[in-house]
Protein backbone atom coordinates (compact mmCIF):
# COMPACT_ATOMS: atom_id res chain seq x y z
CA UNK A 1 0.00 0.00 0.00
CA UNK A 2 2.82 2.56 0.13
CA UNK A 3 3.10 2.93 -3.53
CA UNK A 4 -0.79 3.30 -3.64
CA UNK A 5 -0.14 6.16 -0.82
CA UNK A 6 2.93 8.02 -3.39
CA UNK A 7 0.93 7.35 -6.21
CA UNK A 8 -2.36 9.10 -5.25
CA UNK A 9 -0.85 12.05 -3.14
CA UNK A 10 1.85 12.44 -6.28
CA UNK A 11 -1.41 12.33 -8.93
CA UNK A 12 -3.52 14.26 -6.42
CA UNK A 13 -1.15 16.97 -5.82
CA UNK A 14 -0.81 17.24 -9.86
CA UNK A 15 -4.36 18.06 -9.95
CA UNK A 16 -3.97 20.66 -7.29
CA UNK A 17 -1.89 22.16 -9.02
CA UNK A 18 -3.62 22.53 -12.43
CA UNK A 19 -6.53 24.22 -10.19
CA UNK A 20 -4.45 26.78 -8.69
CA UNK A 21 -2.95 27.48 -12.04
CA UNK A 22 -6.34 27.56 -13.96
CA UNK A 23 -8.14 29.45 -11.78
CA UNK A 24 -8.83 33.54 -10.78
CA UNK A 25 -7.91 34.45 -7.17
CA UNK A 26 -11.38 34.62 -5.27
CA UNK A 27 -11.52 35.85 -1.82
CA UNK A 28 -12.97 33.80 1.03
CA UNK A 29 -16.13 34.68 2.15
CA UNK A 30 -15.86 37.20 5.40
CA UNK A 31 -15.56 35.03 8.77
CA UNK A 32 -18.28 35.65 11.02
CA UNK A 33 -18.41 37.76 13.76
CA UNK A 34 -18.06 37.00 17.82
CA UNK A 35 -17.82 33.38 18.87
CA UNK A 36 -18.18 31.91 15.10
CA UNK A 37 -15.06 33.60 14.39
CA UNK A 38 -13.23 31.36 15.99
CA UNK A 39 -15.46 27.79 16.36
CA UNK A 40 -18.23 26.61 14.28
CA UNK A 41 -20.32 24.31 15.62
CA UNK A 42 -21.38 22.26 12.80
CA UNK A 43 -23.60 19.11 14.47
CA UNK A 44 -24.67 19.00 18.11
CA UNK A 45 -27.36 16.40 18.60
CA UNK A 46 -28.47 14.24 21.12
CA UNK A 47 -30.91 10.73 20.45
CA UNK A 48 -32.81 8.00 21.93
CA UNK A 49 -33.83 5.23 20.22
CA UNK A 50 -35.46 1.70 21.24
CA UNK A 51 -34.43 -1.11 19.28
CA UNK A 52 -35.58 -5.08 19.04
CA UNK A 53 -33.34 -7.14 17.20
CA UNK A 54 -34.12 -10.77 16.36
CA UNK A 55 -31.94 -13.54 14.66
CA UNK A 56 -32.77 -15.88 11.68
CA UNK A 57 -33.09 -18.74 14.67
CA UNK A 58 -35.80 -16.85 16.38
CA UNK A 59 -33.25 -15.71 19.49
CA UNK A 60 -33.91 -12.13 20.62
CA UNK A 61 -30.47 -10.73 21.37
CA UNK A 62 -31.99 -6.74 22.21
CA UNK A 63 -34.42 -5.63 23.46
CA UNK A 64 -33.49 -1.90 25.30
CA UNK A 65 -33.50 1.43 25.50
CA UNK A 66 -30.12 3.32 23.84
CA UNK A 67 -28.96 7.00 23.81
CA UNK A 68 -26.53 8.69 21.85
CA UNK A 69 -24.57 12.15 21.62
CA UNK A 70 -22.50 13.64 18.39
CA UNK A 71 -20.70 16.89 18.10
CA UNK A 72 -18.94 18.11 15.96
CA UNK A 73 -17.01 21.44 15.75
CA UNK A 74 -14.76 23.21 13.95
CA UNK A 75 -11.20 25.63 15.77
CA UNK A 76 -10.22 27.82 12.55
CA UNK A 77 -6.77 30.08 13.26
CA UNK A 78 -6.98 32.93 10.98
CA UNK A 79 -9.17 35.19 10.04
CA UNK A 80 -9.97 33.74 6.26
CA UNK A 81 -10.90 30.45 8.05
CA UNK A 82 -7.99 28.65 5.79
CA UNK A 83 -6.69 26.78 8.59
CA UNK A 84 -8.20 25.20 11.14
CA UNK A 85 -8.80 21.97 13.63
CA UNK A 86 -11.45 19.90 13.09
CA UNK A 87 -13.05 17.42 16.13
CA UNK A 88 -15.83 15.34 16.28
CA UNK A 89 -17.15 13.35 19.59
CA UNK A 90 -20.05 10.76 19.53
CA UNK A 91 -20.64 7.62 21.69
CA UNK A 92 -20.53 4.27 20.85
CA UNK A 93 -17.42 1.85 21.33
CA UNK A 94 -17.00 0.50 17.58
CA UNK A 95 -16.58 1.37 14.37
CA UNK A 96 -20.03 0.50 13.29
CA UNK A 97 -21.04 1.91 16.91
CA UNK A 98 -22.84 5.13 18.04
CA UNK A 99 -25.07 4.04 20.72
CA UNK A 100 -24.85 3.95 24.48
CA UNK A 101 -26.68 1.25 26.75
CA UNK A 102 -29.35 3.27 28.54
CA UNK A 103 -29.50 0.06 31.44
CA UNK A 104 -33.34 -0.26 30.58
CA UNK A 105 -34.24 -3.65 29.19
CA UNK A 106 -31.79 -6.49 27.18
CA UNK A 107 -28.13 -5.70 27.33
CA UNK A 108 -29.00 -3.98 30.50
CA UNK A 109 -25.87 -2.66 31.20
CA UNK A 110 -25.32 1.22 32.25
CA UNK A 111 -22.46 3.03 29.50
CA UNK A 112 -21.97 6.17 29.89
CA UNK A 113 -18.99 6.48 27.38
CA UNK A 114 -18.10 9.51 25.05
CA UNK A 115 -14.81 9.05 22.58
CA UNK A 116 -13.37 11.51 20.81
CA UNK A 117 -13.44 9.97 17.27
CA UNK A 118 -11.71 12.01 14.42
CA UNK A 119 -9.16 15.09 15.23
CA UNK A 120 -7.71 16.60 12.13
CA UNK A 121 -6.08 19.65 10.47
CA UNK A 122 -7.48 21.37 7.68
CA UNK A 123 -5.75 23.70 5.23
CA UNK A 124 -7.55 25.69 2.58
CA UNK A 125 -5.37 27.45 0.78
CA UNK A 126 -6.98 28.13 -1.90
CA UNK A 127 -10.87 27.74 -3.11
CA UNK A 128 -11.75 24.87 -3.82
CA UNK A 129 -8.93 23.24 -2.31
CA UNK A 130 -8.53 21.14 1.32
CA UNK A 131 -6.14 19.22 2.88
CA UNK A 132 -7.44 16.94 5.84
CA UNK A 133 -4.30 15.17 8.48
CA UNK A 134 -5.08 13.06 11.39
CA UNK A 135 -8.13 11.24 11.89
CA UNK A 136 -11.29 11.67 9.67
CA UNK A 137 -14.50 10.80 8.72
CA UNK A 138 -15.43 8.36 6.05
CA UNK A 139 -16.73 9.63 2.41
CA UNK A 140 -19.07 7.93 0.72
CA UNK A 141 -20.77 10.49 -1.79
CA UNK A 142 -23.96 9.44 -2.71
CA UNK A 143 -23.79 5.77 -1.59
CA UNK A 144 -24.70 5.20 2.22
CA UNK A 145 -23.83 3.22 4.95
CA UNK A 146 -25.99 -0.06 3.49
CA UNK A 147 -23.07 -0.43 0.51
CA UNK A 148 -20.26 1.42 2.05
CA UNK A 149 -19.23 2.20 5.79
CA UNK A 150 -21.62 2.63 8.67
CA UNK A 151 -22.07 6.26 9.45
CA UNK A 152 -20.05 5.94 12.97
CA UNK A 153 -16.44 5.12 10.67
CA UNK A 154 -13.48 6.20 11.49
CA UNK A 155 -9.69 6.21 9.52
CA UNK A 156 -6.42 7.75 10.30
CA UNK A 157 -4.75 9.43 7.11
CA UNK A 158 -4.88 12.34 4.84
CA UNK A 159 -6.74 13.67 2.19
CA UNK A 160 -7.31 16.32 -0.90
CA UNK A 161 -10.53 17.33 -2.12
CA UNK A 162 -11.08 19.26 -4.85
CA UNK A 163 -13.89 21.64 -5.58
CA UNK A 164 -14.09 22.94 -8.98
CA UNK A 165 -16.25 22.33 -11.20
CA UNK A 166 -15.64 24.95 -13.03
CA UNK A 167 -12.13 23.50 -13.98
CA UNK A 168 -12.18 19.69 -13.22
CA UNK A 169 -16.45 19.08 -14.38
CA UNK A 170 -16.45 17.17 -11.47
CA UNK A 171 -18.40 18.84 -8.26
CA UNK A 172 -15.75 16.96 -6.14
CA UNK A 173 -12.72 15.19 -6.70
CA UNK A 174 -10.94 13.48 -3.61
CA UNK A 175 -8.14 10.80 -2.66
CA UNK A 176 -7.31 9.69 0.73
CA UNK A 177 -4.82 7.39 1.75
CA UNK A 178 -3.94 6.04 5.41
CA UNK A 179 -5.72 3.05 7.78
CA UNK A 180 -8.46 1.49 8.28
CA UNK A 181 -9.06 -0.51 11.65
CA UNK A 182 -8.75 -0.81 15.44
CA UNK A 183 -12.37 -1.31 14.83
CA UNK A 184 -12.71 -1.50 18.28
CA UNK A 185 -11.13 1.68 19.69
CA UNK A 186 -12.65 4.68 18.75
CA UNK A 187 -10.43 6.81 20.80
CA UNK A 188 -8.51 9.03 18.09
CA UNK A 189 -5.86 10.13 19.78
CA UNK A 190 -4.99 6.30 20.36
CA UNK A 191 -4.92 5.46 16.72
CA UNK A 192 -2.78 8.53 15.80
CA UNK A 193 -0.03 6.31 16.19
CA UNK A 194 -1.34 4.61 12.95
CA UNK A 195 -0.87 7.79 10.77
CA UNK A 196 2.48 5.61 10.07
CA UNK A 197 0.77 2.92 8.80
CA UNK A 198 -1.18 2.09 5.22
CA UNK A 199 -3.86 0.17 4.13
CA UNK A 200 -6.83 2.13 2.74
CA UNK A 201 -6.47 4.27 -0.06
CA UNK A 202 -9.90 5.69 -1.86
CA UNK A 203 -10.44 7.66 -4.54
CA UNK A 204 -14.54 9.51 -4.99
CA UNK A 205 -15.42 11.72 -7.81
CA UNK A 206 -18.72 13.35 -7.71
CA UNK A 207 -21.39 15.30 -10.07
CA UNK A 208 -24.48 16.83 -10.13
CA UNK A 209 -26.23 16.27 -12.96
CA UNK A 210 -29.35 19.26 -13.53
CA UNK A 211 -30.59 20.61 -10.24
CA UNK A 212 -31.88 17.02 -9.30
CA UNK A 213 -29.49 14.52 -9.86
CA UNK A 214 -26.65 13.86 -8.24
CA UNK A 215 -23.94 10.88 -9.14
CA UNK A 216 -20.92 9.57 -7.57
CA UNK A 217 -18.28 7.15 -8.33
CA UNK A 218 -15.44 5.65 -5.83
CA UNK A 219 -12.52 2.87 -6.09
CA UNK A 220 -11.44 1.89 -2.22
CA UNK A 221 -8.55 -0.67 -1.68
CA UNK A 222 -8.48 -1.73 1.46
CA UNK A 223 -5.91 -4.62 2.94
CA UNK A 224 -5.37 -5.88 -0.71
CA UNK A 225 -8.82 -6.02 -1.78
CA UNK A 226 -10.24 -3.46 -4.26
CA UNK A 227 -14.04 -2.72 -4.25
CA UNK A 228 -15.76 -0.10 -6.91
CA UNK A 229 -19.16 1.71 -5.94
CA UNK A 230 -21.48 3.74 -7.71
CA UNK A 231 -24.56 5.43 -6.61
CA UNK A 232 -27.18 8.25 -8.30
CA UNK A 233 -29.51 9.62 -5.92
CA UNK A 234 -32.71 11.52 -8.20
CA UNK A 235 -34.35 14.12 -5.51
CA UNK A 236 -38.15 15.58 -6.49
CA UNK A 237 -38.49 13.18 -9.94
CA UNK A 238 -41.75 14.82 -10.81
CA UNK A 239 -42.75 11.69 -13.58
CA UNK A 240 -42.65 9.68 -10.50
CA UNK A 241 -44.34 11.62 -7.85
CA UNK A 242 -41.82 10.84 -5.36
CA UNK A 243 -38.90 13.35 -3.62
CA UNK A 244 -36.38 10.78 -3.53
CA UNK A 245 -34.90 8.08 -5.04
CA UNK A 246 -31.64 6.15 -4.37
CA UNK A 247 -29.95 3.69 -6.29
CA UNK A 248 -26.52 2.38 -5.49
CA UNK A 249 -24.12 -0.56 -5.68
CA UNK A 250 -21.22 -2.34 -5.49
CA UNK A 251 -18.37 -5.04 -6.78
CA UNK A 252 -15.13 -6.37 -5.42
CA UNK A 253 -12.68 -6.83 -7.49
CA UNK A 254 -10.35 -9.40 -6.50
CA UNK A 255 -12.54 -11.27 -4.68
CA UNK A 256 -15.96 -10.91 -7.44
CA UNK A 257 -18.94 -10.12 -5.11
CA UNK A 258 -21.94 -7.41 -5.49
CA UNK A 259 -24.47 -6.15 -3.90
CA UNK A 260 -26.84 -3.08 -3.67
CA UNK A 261 -30.01 -1.04 -2.62
CA UNK A 262 -32.82 1.13 -3.97
CA UNK A 263 -34.96 3.16 -1.43
CA UNK A 264 -37.77 5.64 -3.00
CA UNK A 265 -38.87 8.29 -0.20
CA UNK A 266 -41.73 10.34 -0.49
CA UNK A 267 -43.25 13.10 1.94
CA UNK A 268 -46.35 12.31 3.57
CA UNK A 269 -47.59 15.71 4.48
CA UNK A 270 -45.38 18.80 5.35
CA UNK A 271 -44.02 16.76 8.78
CA UNK A 272 -44.27 13.30 7.98
CA UNK A 273 -42.08 11.32 5.61
CA UNK A 274 -42.12 7.94 4.67
CA UNK A 275 -39.33 5.68 3.23
CA UNK A 276 -39.19 2.37 1.23
CA UNK A 277 -36.55 -0.26 0.27
CA UNK A 278 -34.91 -3.55 -0.74
CA UNK A 279 -30.74 -3.87 -0.53
CA UNK A 280 -28.34 -7.08 -0.56
CA UNK A 281 -24.89 -7.45 0.86
CA UNK A 282 -23.06 -10.24 -0.29
CA UNK A 283 -22.35 -12.61 2.51
CA UNK A 284 -18.45 -12.32 2.22
CA UNK A 285 -18.73 -8.38 2.33
CA UNK A 286 -17.62 -8.63 5.95
CA UNK A 287 -18.82 -6.30 8.90
CA UNK A 288 -17.84 -2.68 8.96
CA UNK A 289 -21.30 -1.98 6.96
CA UNK A 290 -24.47 -0.48 8.67
CA UNK A 291 -25.21 -2.55 11.46
CA UNK A 292 -28.86 -2.13 10.91
CA UNK A 293 -28.17 -3.82 8.13
CA UNK A 294 -25.17 -6.32 7.89
CA UNK A 295 -25.03 -8.75 5.37
CA UNK A 296 -27.63 -10.34 3.49
CA UNK A 297 -31.09 -9.40 1.43
CA UNK A 298 -33.56 -8.02 3.29
CA UNK A 299 -36.39 -5.39 2.83
CA UNK A 300 -36.49 -2.11 4.77
CA UNK A 301 -38.91 1.00 5.23
CA UNK A 302 -38.45 3.74 7.86
CA UNK A 303 -40.36 7.59 8.51
CA UNK A 304 -40.00 10.54 10.49
CA UNK A 305 -41.99 13.17 11.79
CA UNK A 306 -40.92 16.62 12.10
CA UNK A 307 -41.98 17.36 15.92
CA UNK A 308 -40.48 20.82 16.30
CA UNK A 309 -37.77 22.84 14.01
CA UNK A 310 -35.39 20.67 16.61
CA UNK A 311 -37.31 17.77 17.30
CA UNK A 312 -37.74 14.62 15.09
CA UNK A 313 -39.49 11.33 16.05
CA UNK A 314 -38.49 8.43 13.78
CA UNK A 315 -38.70 4.85 12.93
CA UNK A 316 -37.05 1.95 11.16
CA UNK A 317 -37.75 -1.95 10.32
CA UNK A 318 -35.88 -4.43 8.56
CA UNK A 319 -36.79 -7.99 7.41
CA UNK A 320 -34.03 -10.47 5.64
CA UNK A 321 -35.21 -12.84 3.42
CA UNK A 322 -34.11 -15.82 0.81
CA UNK A 323 -30.96 -16.13 2.55
CA UNK A 324 -28.77 -19.02 2.74
CA UNK A 325 -27.06 -18.22 5.84
CA UNK A 326 -27.73 -17.56 9.49
CA UNK A 327 -28.14 -13.87 9.87
CA UNK A 328 -27.41 -12.19 13.60
CA UNK A 329 -30.58 -9.96 12.75
CA UNK A 330 -32.96 -11.39 10.38
CA UNK A 331 -35.42 -8.21 11.99
CA UNK A 332 -34.84 -4.83 13.60
CA UNK A 333 -37.58 -2.46 14.71
CA UNK A 334 -36.36 1.00 16.21
CA UNK A 335 -37.93 3.50 17.24
CA UNK A 336 -35.88 7.04 17.85
CA UNK A 337 -36.39 10.43 18.73
CA UNK A 338 -33.65 12.80 17.65
CA UNK A 339 -33.18 16.77 19.48
CA UNK A 340 -30.92 18.52 17.27
CA UNK A 341 -29.40 21.09 19.79
CA UNK A 342 -27.48 23.07 17.46
CA UNK A 343 -31.15 24.23 15.78
CA UNK A 344 -32.65 24.85 18.87
CA UNK A 345 -29.54 26.99 20.69
CA UNK A 346 -29.92 29.25 16.54
CA UNK A 347 -33.77 29.67 17.09
CA UNK A 348 -33.00 30.80 20.19
CA UNK A 349 -29.73 33.46 19.30
CA UNK A 350 -27.54 31.94 22.10
CA UNK A 351 -24.91 30.85 18.77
Amino acid sequence: MGRVRVSVVVGLTCVWATVASAQTPTPLPAPAAGLHRWLDVQTLLASARYRHIETSTGVVTSNQLQHSAVLKARFTFDAQGRFAVVAGAATGATFIGGWNNSGIGTPSDLMLRTFLKQLYVSAAPTRGVEAQFGGLYVLRGESTEITSYDNDAFITGERLTIKRPDVLRLDELSATVGYLGDTSTPNVLRRLSRLSDTNYAHVLATKRLGNAVNVSADLTRVSDVSTWRSAVAVRAPKSTGLDLVRLEAYRRVDHPASGYSAFVEKKLGSRVTGGLGVANVDLNNGSLNADRFGKGQRWFLNGSVQILPELAALTFYQHAFNNDAPLTNRSRLEFLVQFNALKALQRAKWY
